[in-house]
């Protein structure tokens, strides 16, 4: 089996227990078919470059799987001299993302992210968007004759997720439950930084190896009590 992974640090193992990268999931996953894995996944990436990066790297390809880890709807990108820079205007580590080493470009990125908060304040436009990149990727894998499974790093508010064709979508969990939020509610302890460690990841390529065998998705427990003010994905 041939699988292809992209999304956030999420899945391109930001924490990880290095010296060993093959905790990735994406690694693991792999290593449980006796397949191959292609990580095209960046820390900071945004879903603009997700839908634009795994465009052009499953056309003529010979994928059997690709697994989207779609992250804050909030993230974009820009592209300037040839190179494509994410941004996280809503991030409280935003500003290590699109500098490239100087002050002018540190100041050119925080002027666009606050032109970037004045047009997309209203949240629903976001999800709108999300949503056409997920209808988009998902038509694309199903005439390539590729299995698009998705999962949604943060919680997405419920009344966020209108639209039904992307609920019907393969899904690891219910977009509007998340993968952070049965990691925390599975027990694993989340770093300083938001991110998870090796132990997770494996969890991780367990849930999807159980998902893409059976359909079967990973129980959450009804008492888990999540940290308030990072529920959802609009309050982190």
């Amino acid at each position: 089996m041939k699988i292809y992974n992209i999304g956030c640090s999420h899945t391109s193992g930001t924490k990880l227990s290095l010296p060993n990268p093959n905790d990735q999931y994406s690694k693991v996953l792999a290593l449980l078919y006796n397949g191959t894995s292609t990580m095209a996944a960046n820390p900071g990436d945004s879903n603009e470059r997700t839908y634009r990066q795994s465009i052009y790297d499953l056309t003529d390809s010979d994928y059997n799987i690709a697994i989207f880890q779609w992250t804050d709807p909030g993230r974009f990108e820009t592209a300037e001299s040839n190179y494509w820079y994410q941004h996280r205007p809503f991030s409280p580590f935003q500003y290590d993302a699109g500098w490239t080493g100087d002050r002018d470009g540190l100041k050119q990125t925080k002027n666009l992210d606050k032109y970037y908060k004045e047009i997309y304040y209203d949240i629903p436009r976001w999800q709108d968007k999300m949503n056409a990149q997920i209808i988009g990727i998902n038509t694309y894998c199903e005439s390539l004759g590729i299995r698009p499974i998705h999962m949604c790093w943060r919680p997405l508010h419920p009344s966020m997720m209108r639209n039904m064709i992307v609920k019907e979508y393969e899904w690891l969990m219910v977009p509007y439950q998340g993968l952070w939020k049965f990691l925390i509610g599975h027990g694993f302890e989340e770093a300083e930084d938001g991110h998870f460690k090796a132990d997770a990841h494996v969890t991780i390529a367990f849930w999807l190896k159980t998902y893409i065998d059976s359909y079967e998705q990973p129980i959450l427990g009804k008492n888990v009590i999540l940290p308030e003010r990072r529920e959802y994905i609009y309050n982190a």
